[in-house]
This record gives structure tokens, C-alpha cells and sequence, in this order.
């Protein structure tokens, strides 16, 4: 959720570890954030402490 919107909500059925959560959240996130942020101004994206968001992939 923004101040310019939500993003597109992603559903997915199985085990999410590191490598899945990019899959899944790069090609609905990405053109997300390059449709509604101007490449100067800063964001954050911010996440839980779920393991495969804290993972080194």
C-alpha cells in the first residue's frame, strides 16, 4: 500500500523460501513501483521477518 495506490495482491499455493518469494514478487512489484515512483525520489519497501524475505539469495 502507498500514497499512490496498492499494489496488485499475489497469491501463492506452497512453500515460499527465497529464491520463490523473487519469482513471485519481482514481476508484479517491479513494474508496480517504475509505474508510480520517479526513479529520483526514494522508497522503501518495507517486509515481516519471514525467513525467505531474510534470505542471502
Amino acid at each position: 500500500m502507498t500514497g499512490k495506490g496498492v499494489s496488485p495482491l499475489v497469491f501463492y499455493d506452497g512453500r515460499m523460501n527465497g529464491q520463490n518469494y523473487i519469482s513471485v514478487i519481482e514481476p508484479v512489484l517491479l513494474p508496480f513501483i517504475e509505474k508510480n515512483f520517479d526513479p529520483d525520489v526514494t522508497w522503501y519497501y518495507v517486509q515481516d521477518n519471514a525467513p525467505c524475505h531474510k534470505s542471502a539469495f
